[in-house]
C-alpha cells in the first residue's frame, strides 16, 4: 500500500491516481543496492562522497588523454578524501581513496611520460 502525499490516504501500489483526492501518485523509490557507502551505490554518505567522487576519476582518467587531467584530480581529492574521513568515525571510504590515489598516480604518470617521449620523438 502507497500513502497519498496530499491526503494520506492508503492507495494500491499500481494505481497511478490516489482514490481519495485524485492527486497523482509519485513513483515509489528504488531500494537501494545495499551498499550505500561503496562506489556503485546510488547515494553516498556526505562523509565518504569525496572518497567516491575521487575514484571516479580516476576510472574516468583510464580514458586517454583525460587521464593527464583527471588522474591528478584523482589523486588530490582522494587525498583530501583520506584526511578529511580520518577526523570521522563513520568513515569507509577507505579502499575508493587509496583505489583513486595509486590509479590516478599510475594514470598521470603513464600519460605524462607518454606525451613527453611524443614531444622528444617529434623534436629528434
Amino acid at each position: 500500500m502507497r500513502k497519498c502525499h496530499v491526503c494520506q490516504a492508503d492507495n494500491e501500489d499500481d494505481a497511478p491516481k490516489c482514490v481519495a483526492c485524485g492527486a497523482r501518485l509519485r513513483k515509489r523509490e528504488r531500494p537501494g543496492n545495499g551498499l550505500p557507502d561503496s562506489p556503485f551505490a546510488t547515494t553516498a554518505d556526505p562523509v565518504n562522497r569525496p572518497a567516491v567522487v575521487a575514484y571516479y576519476l580516476a576510472v574516468w582518467g583510464l580514458v586517454p588523454l583525460l587521464g593527464l587531467v583527471f588522474g591528478p584530480l584523482a589523486v588530490l581529492v582522494g587525498a583530501f578524501a583520506l584526511l578529511r574521513g580520518g577526523k570521522h568515525p563513520g568513515f569507509v571510504g577507505q579502499g575508493a581513496a587509496w583505489a583513486a590515489i595509486v590509479l590516478g598516480a599510475a594514470e598521470a604518470v603513464t600519460q605524462w611520460v607518454g606525451v613527453w617521449l611524443m614531444w622528444v620523438g617529434w623534436n629528434a
